[in-house]
């Protein structure tokens, strides 16, 4: 899209008797959205929390596979997916996946424009195995960087509440180009039966290609989630604006280990191997299979002898 402020006062355009140049209608920080009441003014609450999550987005890069990350502690720790950096890793002596020899992983700061681009060499220090796609990297150089900010632990999020998604989507790399932002609000929050807890987040905001490991923000820029996938259509095309995150109550173990710098190593592998550890529930949730898997016996088996729709289900079960 050409913003209409490029040649509005070439053409002496007005809108509504308005010069939107002169009288500053198409500040690029709003989104136009008044019906929805989500985004109404560059000095809203929304636009601030976009500004704060561009803050705390990293791109991460391995080889040509790109996708984001956010910054968790002011010592560099960076959460990311674990689909992400997965195929570039082999199990070790303990079980744990490293990084295969030579392979780098590389995370970009790109402050929205304001800051040149700050580039550097991440650390894997550790990538889940279990139902949780989460994997956890560190710079390896002292730099200053804005951790997101997280919401009181007494604060859970719910459906209908405006979320912002942030990440470095769509466009390469190469591009130069800073965080690719988009609004919507919390569809979906599927709790643990288990826990009460929530443990995934379904959102309205469009998602594309490299959001994966981005933040999802509430309206005053919480960190309430990391991104992971798009529902998918059955020729394999996602659907931009049905998309899962990881709530931040999940992630929390990590971060908070991350915050104390934590010394001890007994504890902070007692964390990795609680994300390591097969949960059954959290596996069926994420599989949209809550309760269990499919049934074992197919379709066209358990229809009823006499059913009139027999013969169409076998015809159709021959043709897949």
């Amino acid at each position: 899209i050409i913003p209409i402020d490029l040649f509005a006062d070439a053409l002496d355009l007005e809108i509504d008797g308005q010069n939107p140049l002169k009288n500053n209608m198409m500040n690029p920080t709003a989104v136009i959205e008044k019906e929805s009441g989500l985004i109404s003014s560059p000095h809203s609450s929304f636009s601030l929390a976009i500004r704060k999550c561009s803050s705390a987005v990293v791109l991460v890069r391995v080889r040509s596979a790109w996708g984001s990350g956010i910054v968790v502690s002011p010592y560099g720790h960076i959460l990311t997916c674990a689909h992400l950096v997965r195929p570039f890793t082999q199990k070790g002596r303990n079980g744990a996946l490293t990084l295969r020899l030579g392979t780098k992983i590389m995370v970009s700061l790109r402050d929205a424009g304001s800051n040149p681009e700050f580039q550097c060499e991440a650390d894997l220090l550790f990538c889940s195995q279990g139902a949780v796609d989460v994997a956890l990297l560190k710079m390896n150089v002292n730099f200053k960087t804005k951790a997101a900010k997280l919401p009181k632990t007494d604060e859970y999020v719910y459906e209908g509440q405006p979320c912002v998604a942030s990440g470095h989507a769509i466009f390469h790399p190469s591009s130069n180009l800073s965080c690719t932002v988009s609004a919507g609000v919390v569809s979906r929050v599927v709790s643990s039966l288990e826990k009460k807890d929530p443990a995934l987040l379904q959102t309205s905001a469009s998602v594309f290609r490299g959001h994966s490991g981005g933040l999802l923000a509430d309206h005053r820029g919480n960190f309430i989630g990391m991104l992971t996938s798009n529902a998918k259509h059955s020729n394999g095309d996602i659907i931009p604006t049905i998309n899962f995150s990881i709530p931040v109550n999940v992630l929390r173990p990590l971060i908070d280990v991350c915050n104390k710098n934590e010394a001890d190593m007994d504890i902070v592998r007692s964390v990795y191997y609680s994300f390591d550890e097969l949960d059954k529930e959290l596996a069926a949730l994420w599989s949209l299979q809550v309760g269990g898997g499919p049934p074992t016996t197919p379709p066209h088996e358990i229809v009823q002898e006499g059913s009139r729709f027999k013969d169409f289900l076998s015809k159709f079960s021959s043709k897949l």
